[in-house]
């Protein structure tokens, strides 16, 4: 369950997030030494994504360049320095990269970001209070180039060689997509897209197949903002 969908249920305002989704703030608990802090968020931000396909963690992963991955932010309300209570943000806010020279920013909606990736490097993703420049938090968000798009395991089963699988025959076939840098490093590019017969896709890196046939199936993925085929072979 995602924290967007968590907090949809009733009695959840409040949650609970790891530290390792926590801006630079958050985690320090002090204000960043080149900075002009808010008042509103004493104890700072955290960052959260959609996991990745056999990731259970939130934190952001890396955009690929072309792509853009959205970020939901969180208002912590204490100091405790494993597991934070937080709630949506609440309050107006601007979005910016440090430079934007790697990842551009965009405000998606009352709480949450959108990053692109734009060339191979580091920024940090600036919430300050609308209107001024007095910064909510900052995170550490990057971008690379994207090299390969394979097939996974839909769960958290993970592959010595992601390169060698096959998917069982049945009503449906369900299965991720790993987004690779060259490096094979795992990416993130929540715009990707999926075309193709009786295909549907429960979230931006899942894919389902409806009665596909035995043999190699070739998919026509746009990732990275650009297309590429993926071969997915399904087995009786």
């Amino acid at each position: 369950m995602s924290l967007r969908s968590a907090l949809a249920l009733p009695f959840m305002s409040l949650l609970l997030v790891p530290a390792c989704t926590a801006g630079e703030r958050a985690s320090s608990g002090e204000c960043p030494a080149d900075e002009a802090c808010s008042d509103t968020t004493p104890y700072g931000l955290h960052f959260t994504a959609t996991p990745l396909v056999g990731y259970a963690d939130q934190a952001p992963k890396p955009v690929a360049i072309g792509g853009t991955q959205e970020i939901e932010l969180w208002r912590r309300l204490g100091a405790d320095a494993i597991i934070d209570e937080v709630v949506a943000l609440d309050v107006p806010f601007a979005a910016m990269s440090d430079n934007g020279d790697a990842v551009g920013a965009a405000i998606l909606g009352t709480s949450s970001v959108r990053i692109t990736g734009v060339a191979d490097g580091r920024d940090l993703l600036r919430i300050t209070e609308a209107g001024n420049d007095l910064l909510l938090d900052r995170y550490e968000v990057s971008a690379r180039a994207l090299a390969a798009v394979r097939p996974l395991p839909f769960g958290y089963e993970q592959l010595l060689d992601p390169t060698q699988i096959a998917f069982l025959a049945g009503p449906t076939v369900t299965f991720g997509l790993g987004l690779y840098s060259a490096e094979g490093e795992r990416l993130a590019d929540h715009s990707l897209t999926v075309a193709g017969a009786a295909v549907t896709t429960p979230s931006w890196d899942t894919v389902e197949l409806a009665a596909p046939p035995v043999g190699p199936i070739s998919l026509n993925v746009t990732a990275g903002g650009a297309p590429r085929a993926v071969e997915v072979t399904v087995v009786d």
